[in-house]
């Protein structure tokens, strides 16, 4: 899943910021302002969009659609790291940027002047009010962000609003391939690796030349990985590593930690680790006899 944007220019602004200020699930809020730009002083959503209003009746401004109403709504993975990291504010300045970022594509003919110009999106510069929901449903817990516009900015211009919901897609895979966020599959190939690299290391160091089931949960235990058998009708058929919040079966992260083969693959791992430190050893010894010239190996002088 990635990153979904919605957009659209309505009129009815009091009644979207109404909305996401006092959104409820179960009879409990879980709405909240997150953003404001700095001339907005209302004590309320409602308050907002009337300032809103009057800024445009300043310049006498009357259109059908004044607000322009987005929904941010991050991946599962995404909302889960902006939080993690209070990264929610980088995220919908990243969003305003890249939406106000002019575009070859944006250029409009003026048949009157005769001439091209560009379509204005600039989202900076523009009244705006920002509100997080933590989730969307009961079952779901997806934070995301409603955001209010004024389509007229502080000097007066108008936001156009033709075809917004192609400009919005954009917008949200270039979104997705800044951040660069690993997904679900990348974070638990990352957790079945860091698994895998510690067992292989306890099983070269620690452990005796005889698999020990013991010993190997133990070791794994002071290092955060928690090692629980599975039976079935009393008879041990396997067993699960958990590290953080996910527990992995064995044989998912190396066929070779089945109960059936851990034995014979813990040995061959003690008997190279072995081998390597003679080897070492004996070069060792080698350099301390002849000195550091490797010419003087063959001979043995």
């Amino acid at each position: 899943m990635s990153t979904i944007i919605k957009i659209r220019s309505i009129f009815h602004g009091s009644n979207l910021a109404d909305y996401a200020e006092k959104k409820q699930i179960d009879g409990k809020s879980i709405a909240f302002e997150v953003a404001r730009s700095d001339d907005l002083y209302g004590l309320t959503g409602k308050e907002v969009v009337k300032e809103m209003h009057e800024n445009n009746r300043i310049f006498q401004k009357n259109m059908k659609n004044e607000f322009i109403a987005v929904e941010l709504c991050p991946s599962e993975d995404t909302a889960k790291w902006l939080t993690e990291h209070n990264k929610w504010d980088e995220y919908r300045r990243m969003f305003i940027h890249l939406f106000s970022k002019r575009r070859d594509n944006d250029r409009k003919r003026d048949f009157k002047a005769n001439k091209y110009r560009f379509r204005d999106y600039s989202l900076k510069n523009r009244q705006f009010i920002a509100f997080r929901h933590l989730q969307t449903t009961a079952n779901e817990h997806l934070p995301h962000e409603h955001l209010l516009f004024n389509r007229v900015d502080r000097k007066g211009r108008t936001m156009d609003d033709f075809m917004l919901h192609k400009r919005a897609k954009w917008v949200a895979q270039e979104m997705d391939r800044r951040l660069k966020i690993p997904n679900a599959e990348e974070r638990q190939q990352s957790a079945k690796d860091h698994i895998k690299a510690v067992c292989d290391q306890i099983m070269r160091t620690i452990l005796p030349k005889q698999f020990s089931w013991n010993v190997l949960a133990k070791e794994l235990a002071k290092l955060g990985i928690i090692a629980t058998p599975v039976s079935k009708d009393d008879t041990p058929i396997g067993y699960r590593l958990k590290y953080g919040e996910r527990d992995y079966k064995a044989s998912s992260i190396q066929r070779d930690f089945t109960l059936s083969r851990i034995g014979r693959y813990q040995r061959k791992l003690y008997e190279e680790t072995n081998k390597n430190q003679k080897r070492d050893e004996k070069t060792r010894t080698r350099k301390r006899n002849t000195g550091m010239d490797p010419r003087k190996w063959k001979n043995g002088r």
